[in-house]
């Protein structure tokens, strides 16, 4: 049993220590990304593993260039609720908006 906040600390070291730097490895411009496709991707990344993250090429690649609505039509995770997916695919169409 963890006590209060602990999980919530966990997640945000795994975050800054892990997820993180992986993603700046995987999509060098991650930085310069549109808040919500880096919303997405940090998702993704805790969710998947940065191992299975890179096999989102299509994904990484349309990321890389900037067209986040195709990102959109290529962050469906197998194993993920249908919930979660969405919200996804929502944040990465919220980027593609932002960035036109």
């Amino acid at each position: 049993m963890l006590a209060p906040g602990v999980a919530g600390d966990l997640a945000i070291k795994r975050v800054d220590r892990t997820v993180l730097p992986g993603l700046r490895r995987l999509c060098p411009d991650f930085d310069r990304c549109p808040l919500p496709a880096r919303r997405a991707l940090v998702d993704m990344a805790f969710d998947l593993g940065l191992a299975a993250l890179s096999r989102f090429r299509n994904l990484i690649t349309a990321c890389a260039t900037g067209d986040f609505a195709t990102a959109a039509n290529h962050c469906h995770r197998r194993g993920s609720r249908e919930t979660r997916n969405a919200a996804t695919r929502l944040l990465f169409l919220e980027a593609a908006n932002v960035s036109a």
